[in-house]
């Protein structure tokens, strides 16, 4: 396995909460709207489709503490996009949601790439189809459209 930086040397903590280092809210009210529309489990504010799943994006990911601490947190084998990656796999496959919003940009603005500054060597050493195996028989990442704040 390749030597990452740990998964958690690109993240900050805002009101109790996990976010990149590079993300900016919008709105003053973003991460209540972001709670409200929290089920149990996780939720991120972007879907991608990382052929030949979707997932939740890492940047802006909220998750229960106590999932988050009964499987473990984050592998730190692995940087942080497919940490959280795995985490997601990990939650679905114990039964829980994992909800990612397509449209987020009127409350968060991600910089994308400020955190880790070789994103894309990091990225590619993670073989995709180690990750695809993750989700293999699980249900699919939950798209919410958009939220909006009050």
């Amino acid at each position: 396995m390749p030597d990452f930086p740990p998964a958690a040397s690109s993240v900050r903590v805002f009101q109790g909460r996990l976010l990149n280092s590079d993300v900016e809210f919008q709105h003053p009210q973003a991460l209540e709207t972001l709670c409200l529309a929290h089920l149990r489990g996780a939720i991120s504010l972007r879907a991608i489709n990382d052929n030949p799943i979707m997932i939740a994006d890492g940047f802006c990911f909220l998750v229960d503490r106590d999932l988050f601490e009964a499987l473990g947190g984050l592998d730190e084998r692995f940087p942080w996009t497919r940490a959280i990656t795995k985490l997601q796999a990990e939650l679905l496959r114990s039964g829980y949601i994992v909800q990612a919003v397509r449209e987020y940009k009127k409350i968060l603005v991600h910089y994308g790439g400020k955190s880790c500054t070789d994103w894309n060597s990091v990225h590619k050493k993670v073989d995709l189809a180690e990750v695809s195996g993750w989700f293999e028989s699980l249900p699919s990442v939950t798209v919410v459209p958009e939220l909006r704040p009050p």
